[in-house]
């Protein structure tokens, strides 16, 4: 097929005022990126679940943040129930969001490698979760982030003294959660009685010749006063967030079941025992959610 001189010419103004365009659209990014640099943040939201829930929710997202190096704030919307018992700040986002893009995760137990978003003229708010329970998400130091408030700390802190009689006792913490586990929900087991001796005497055989002293904390006092194996320990109650920051004051944990107790373990920073068959991971709640691998550190003991 032959072509016309005018056609040729044609086309070739069309390549040209084509180029020109793209050099002139690249330049105008260049330009807007210049003197306005897109950023993504992670708007951090209060999801399901109570204090132990929350806590991951927010200690996650903020951890995401931080390996991925992107901005981070809360959502003004679904803020975190956290000012009557941490001191923070839980720095709520400043400006009036645009939509919020989601990227949830493979399980609620399951660590994901979130793929933050590439902003290229405006800035980019992503959500992440909703659970996000996973160890390998926390900053490995969670010390600065969740500080209780000081009369919370000090009604702690008191409790300590009146049962430390020697500065070289140990103090173990155990945390019984049985009250809806033991009654309505069937994905989560409570530990038996047989688990409690085990990690009491793991924990005997670990620190013979010292003296130890086990404090309880939980949500079914009197099933735990009934109970001849916790006889001699002293049992605390209060608020959960007295009861949290009691527990973060020991030496080390023995935890039962469900995310309150994880946090308790997390922030006491000692050794930690956990009942290995707390998740009933055939049910349909947990299968493909949750990765044990995932959810436990490492250093913690599994024990049936």
């Amino acid at each position: 097929m032959r072509f016309t001189r005018k056609g040729r010419k044609g086309r070739l103004t069309l390549v040209v005022i084509s180029s020109v365009f793209l050099v002139f659209i690249g330049n105008l990014l260049c330009f807007l990126r210049f003197f306005h640099r897109p950023t993504t943040t992670i708007v951090a939201q209060s999801g399901p679940g109570r204090l132990g829930n929350q806590i991951f929710q927010y200690a996650s997202a903020l951890g995401i943040s931080h390996a991925a190096g992107v901005n981070f704030c809360v959502s003004p919307d679904h803020p975190f129930p956290f000012d009557a018992i941490f001191q923070g700040p839980f720095p709520l986002c400043k400006q009036q969001l645009p939509q919020v893009s989601f990227l949830p995760e493979v399980g609620y137990g399951i660590y994901t490698s979130f793929r933050m978003p590439h902003c290229l003229i405006s800035s980019c708010f992503v959500s992440v979760g909703p659970y996000l329970q996973s160890y390998k998400y926390l900053d490995a130091d969670l010390s600065q982030t969740f500080v209780f408030l000081p009369a919370i700390q000090q009604e702690a802190t008191k409790v300590m003294h009146q049962l430390r009689s020697s500065p070289d006792m140990l103090l173990i913490g155990i945390h019984v959660r049985r009250g809806d586990v033991a009654d309505s929900v069937d994905y989560l087991r409570a530990a038996p009685m047989s688990y409690f001796g085990r990690a009491k005497d793991h924990y005997k055989h670990k620190f013979t010749g010292k003296q130890i002293k086990f404090l309880i904390a939980s949500d079914d006092i009197p099933w735990c006063q009934e109970q001849d194996l916790f006889r001699s320990a002293a049992i605390v109650h209060s608020s959960p967030a007295v009861d949290l920051a009691i527990l973060s004051l020991c030496d080390h944990i023995i935890m039962s079941v469900g995310t309150f107790g994880w946090f308790a373990g997390k922030f006491a920073g000692g050794g930690v025992v956990y009942y290995k068959d707390a998740i009933a991971m055939e049910h349909s709640t947990n299968q493909g959610q949750i990765r044990l691998e995932d959810y436990y550190p490492p250093a913690w003991i599994p024990m049936s």
